[in-house]
């Protein structure tokens, strides 16, 4: 049920004219192939954008400055407001990209799909 509705989803987007790198993202198509049961990112809604999008932002953020230490934070406190504000900025950024492509190429809700 989830596969087919899935790649009619696919199928419209495609149509609309949206790359598949845009509608079909790189991390989208690893949770699909893993059996994840997850709607292409425009037929998301903005808040389940946005917190996927700012907690993967979060955790990839965390995991590069454990890694890399590239910024010298004396403490963990300020390092987990400025992850916690990038996070944000980053998440509301996508969402909002993500919506607008949705309402400006007036693609159906995913229950209608």
């Amino acid at each position: 049920m989830f596969n087919e509705k899935l790649k009619r989803a696919l199928v419209i987007l495609e149509k609309k004219g949206f790359k598949k790198g845009n509608y079909a993202p790189p991390l989208y198509r690893m949770l699909w192939l893993l059996k994840i049961q997850i709607p292409p990112p425009h037929f998301r809604s903005y808040n389940a954008n946005f917190f996927s999008s700012a907690i993967f932002f979060m955790v990839a953020f965390l995991i590069l400055r454990l890694a890399f230490s590239v910024w010298d934070f004396t403490s963990i406190t300020r390092f987990v407001v400025v992850a916690i504000i990038c996070g944000s900025v980053f998440g509301w950024l996508l969402a909002k990209y993500y919506h607008h492509g949705k309402k400006t190429m007036k693609l159906p809700n995913w229950n209608d799909v």
